[in-house]
């Protein structure tokens, strides 16, 4: 693995970052994520920064000799009796750095950050990512047939867990 990366939680003032990642991640692995192109490309600086939520969810990047190049993201359910669950999304690694490692080590910043403030971390897998997870301890519960489209194509998600039973479920 190389040594010459570093993982932490975005900030709003890494928006510019966010942004050149994001739109890198979209147009690489459309099949990936939910999100299109199409949707954030025309945001603003402004819409960027409110990307990045508060604490507890956190956006992480992975900075390698200084630029983004990975992704994994983490928010909280706000409704009352969903707050016990997390979700895991927006994993990604840069085409050159796949093979490193550095998928499994933003799932388990993720992980280890989920594991203080929910129960129940949730996730969506392709096909690419499930074998990380599972490496990880995630679980598959079910498959969501016809998750999302692309380009009229249906794309299945492997829908996984992990149960931390930390008792955060208030």
């Amino acid at each position: 693995m190389a040594d010459d990366g570093m993982i932490r939680i975005l900030i709003p003032d890494d928006w510019a970052s966010w942004r050149a990642l994001r739109v890198e991640m979209l147009r690489d692995a459309p099949v990936s994520f939910h999100a299109d192109l199409s949707e954030v490309e025309h945001w603003g600086e402004a819409e960027w920064r409110e990307s990045i939520r508060p604490l507890p969810d956190a956006r992480f990047g992975l900075f390698h000799d200084g630029a983004p190049a990975g992704s994994a993201c983490f928010f909280r359910e706000k409704a009352v009796k969903l707050r016990h669950k997390g979700w895991m999304t927006a994993v990604y690694v840069a085409p050159e750095l796949r093979g490193e490692g550095w998928g499994r080590r933003l799932t388990r910043a993720v992980i280890e950050h989920a594991r203080q403030h929910v129960d129940v971390l949730l996730t969506g897998a392709s096909r690419a990512g499930a074998p990380v997870y599972k490496a990880e301890g995630f679980e598959t519960y079910g498959i969501e047939r016809d998750a999302s489209r692309v380009n009229g194509k249906s794309i299945d998600d492997e829908l996984m867990a992990i149960h931390f039973r930390n008792g955060f479920a208030q």
